[in-house]
């Protein structure tokens, strides 16, 4: 039995390597756990059977309030001095601003032209 999770996703750009593996895994499970209402609608015009799908939910939002918790209990701000201290008039520690920014697809980090 072939399980996936995030079923249905597409970017619709088959020159990606990861848009075929979706495809084709898509094509191959059994079970295919959806996370979006466009995913179930891709699946639906690739004519997979319905009964192969189950609508599930964002698993991401479920991860980010599975780990809630443990990310507000981190002292990593500390660690990368992104925090500002309290004043004497009695002010919260606030953070500093700052971004973060994660690139994996080589068409986004492999053509140093572009990037």
């Amino acid at each position: 039995m072939i399980a996936h999770v995030e079923a249905g996703l597409r970017s619709f750009d088959r020159s990606m390597p990861e848009e075929v593996n979706r495809i084709l895994t898509d094509h191959v499970s059994d079970l295919l756990f959806v996370t979006r209402r466009a995913g179930f609608q891709n699946l639906r015009n690739e004519g997979i059977s319905l009964d192969k799908i189950h609508f599930v939910g964002n698993t991401m939002i479920d991860s980010l309030l599975n780990f809630k918790e443990k990310a507000e209990a981190s002292t990593i701000l500390e660690q990368l001095a992104l925090v500002r201290q309290a004043g004497k008039n009695g002010a919260a520690n606030s953070v500093t601003r700052y971004a973060l920014l994660t690139l994996h697809r080589p068409s986004n980090v492999d053509n140093q032209d572009i990037f």
